[in-house]
């Protein structure tokens, strides 16, 4: 107990040697080898110590004192609130709420735009687009609010009609709507402006509202290619082809019934003919002729001149009748050869097509649900091998299934409107409503039968064909194909030929025809054959519901919709305008087009927003 006593201050010389002497007198064994194992190296002296170094401790200056804060002063007491007073007995209502202050007040009429005000209105946004200040201060007598207002009733209204939006508008976005972004039909604002339940209806294959689609399936969403709405197309084209191939085999074993019983007859005729020939000695061959003078009664037995025969081989037509409503693809002529020359597998004749005559077919496709039919009047150039389509003559049709045949009494009244223009028939159009503008089976005997029909058996000094010439060609207009690329319809030319093998089989194959579309601008004369088209199909069956939706985007790019709704009417006045020249300048187009929609919403009693 010494030991740390003495140990807490600093020992002198003397000291020391005490404390040494007697550590050494307490620890006998200090340099003794005890155990024989020699001297260790190790240190153990602080093992388990648990002795920690004092750190020095820094010298803390103290800090000066703060000043006393200043006493904050007292709060004013706040002013007692007034007291409510208690509301009139006739300002509450029977549940004892208060009453609106503006109950019984009529409300004042939003303000008309005016002429002046809608010029100005235009203007600015063909100036500053979607700057809705800058538009504002163009008008000057309305603020952006009421601007912004008026500008999304335009563009739904413009959406509706087809009409594109102005350059600087469209900088901003394609969507007719305040953001650019694509309408969405089903939005409040698109219905309160004119996308009515009819509109937003989903079309079926015929495209009408209630058709045999399946109505209770779902509207696809904006913007978006719906599941159903191509593989509704699909099925419908398949059932249609099956019944197709199903009555085509009907009418197949009815043909071959008849023909067999035609050649029962045929040689039961025969045979009797033998029979009597030998009695008053007259010998008949088989094939029906006489190989001897006949008789008196050989000579005036009635004779069957086409018995054996089916309608195949009359006159060289064939019947509709026998031909089937599958499509066949379309085979191309021989590549880098000049239509109407001599080469072989050339296209027979150059063709060339008016903007007229397109822009004809094109409205009379649009404007019914079922099948139409026509006549194409023109000129035809021996000399150039030319046949040039100069106007379209829309005639009325009988639809028997699924396609459409000319009305006879309405043949007759349009050769003779193609004969009093000074023009000859060169070619007839029909439609495909739903699908792809490729011609059927049914489609492929009537184009024969007419190139039988208008053969050109002349020969000039220059060229001598083999074979006479039919300057006839057929067109098929597919408006409403929900696969299109874009809203211009579809427009197919093609001819037949008839291919006989070294057996004697043959095959009708259909081969698409090029064609060029000359730059003559249409005339008056071409806008009332449009009007007139509208006013025929006023009462028609299957009169197409223009101011529905035709589909929710506008085009497919890499397989992928884009861009907002299309109405039937957008995408007519769109496919009118692709058909127009470059000749005519973007206000006369625009003129034209709202014109015949203007027309088109006269006689039909639709509102159409003009």
């Amino acid at each position: 107990q010494l030991l740390p006593t003495i140990m807490a201050s600093e020992p002198d010389a003397a000291t020391a040697a005490l404390i040494a002497q007697m550590m050494a007198e307490e620890n006998p064994y200090d340099d003794a080898d005890v155990y024989g194992i020699g001297d260790d190296d190790s240190d153990d002296a602080d093992f388990g110590s648990s002795r920690k170094k004092k750190k020095r401790k820094k010298v803390v200056v103290p800090k000066e004192p703060k000043p006393p804060k200043e006493p904050k002063p007292p709060k004013q007491p706040k002013a007692p609130k007034p007291a409510t007073p208690k509301p009139e007995p006739s300002e509450l209502t029977e549940s004892g709420r208060r009453r609106r202050k503006d109950v019984g007040v009529v409300r004042a009429k939003a303000r008309p735009w005016t002429a002046e005000e809608e010029v100005l209105f235009r203007e600015a946004l063909v100036l500053h687009g979607r700057d809705w200040k800058k538009c504002a201060e163009h008008v000057g007598t309305r603020d952006h609010r009421a601007f912004t207002s008026h500008a999304q009733k335009h563009f739904i209204k413009m959406c509706l009609q087809g009409k594109p939006l102005p350059r600087k508008v469209a900088e901003t976005g394609e969507g007719y709507t305040l953001s650019g972004k694509p309408l969405d039909p089903g939005s409040a604002a698109a219905k309160q402006y004119g996308f009515k339940e009819s509109t937003l209806a989903v079309v079926g294959e015929q495209g009408t509202q209630g058709g045999d689609t399946g109505g209770d399936a779902p509207a696809p969403s904006a913007g978006v290619l719906s599941e159903s709405e191509i593989a509704d197309v699909a099925q419908q084209k398949q059932k249609k082809t099956d019944a197709a191939a199903a009555n085509a085999a009907a009418r197949d074993d009815k043909a071959r019934e008849k023909f067999e019983k035609a050649k029962q007859a045929e040689k039961e005729r025969i045979a009797k003919a033998e029979k009597e020939a030998a009695r008053v000695g007259v010998a008949v061959a088989t094939d029906g002729t006489d190989t001897t003078e006949t008789t008196e009664y050989a000579r005036q037995r009635p004779r069957r001149e086409n018995a054996g025969k089916t309608s195949l081989t009359v006159a060289g037509f064939r019947d509709a009748d026998g031909g089937t409503l599958q499509l066949h693809p379309l085979r191309s002529f021989a590549k880098n050869t000049k239509p109407g020359s001599d080469v072989p597998g050339c296209q027979p004749f150059r063709l060339v097509v008016t903007p007229s005559a397109q822009l004809v077919m094109d409205t009379h496709a649009h404007l019914c649900t079922n099948e139409v039919i026509g006549y194409l009047g023109g000129t035809w150039d021996l000399a150039s091998r030319t046949v040039t389509c100069v106007e379209a003559f829309p005639g009325r049709g009988v639809a028997s299934g699924s396609d459409v045949e000319m009305d006879p009494v309405a043949e007759v009244e349009l050769k003779a409107q193609v004969e009093q223009e000074g023009l000859r028939v060169v070619g007839w159009y029909h439609s495909h409503p739903v699908f792809e503008p490729t011609p059927s089976g049914v489609d492929v005997d009537n184009q024969l039968n007419y190139q039988n029909l208008f053969v050109d058996n002349s020969k000039d000094a220059n060229a001598k064909p083999e074979k006479p010439i039919s300057p006839f060609v057929g067109f098929i207009v597919g408006p409403y194909d929900l696969r299109l690329p874009t809203r211009v319809s579809k427009m197919t030319a093609f001819v037949a030929e008839r291919l006989v093998d070294r057996t004697g089989s043959f095959e009708d194959v259909p081969y698409e025809a090029r064609y060029e579309v000359s730059t003559e601008a249409p005339d008056e004369k071409t806008l009332d054959a449009i009007k007139n088209v509208v006013v025929a199909h006023k009462d028609v069956p299957g009169r197409v519901l223009i101011n529905e939706l035709w589909r929710h985007f506008t085009n497919i790019k890499d397989n992928t919709p884009d861009g907002g709704p299309v109405t039937k009417l957008a995408k007519l006045r769109a496919s009118l305008t692709a058909r127009l020249p470059d000749t005519i300048d973007e206000l006369a187009a625009e003129t034209m087009l709202d014109e015949v929609a203007k027309h088109l919403q006269t006689v039909w009693e639709v509102d159409l927003g003009y």
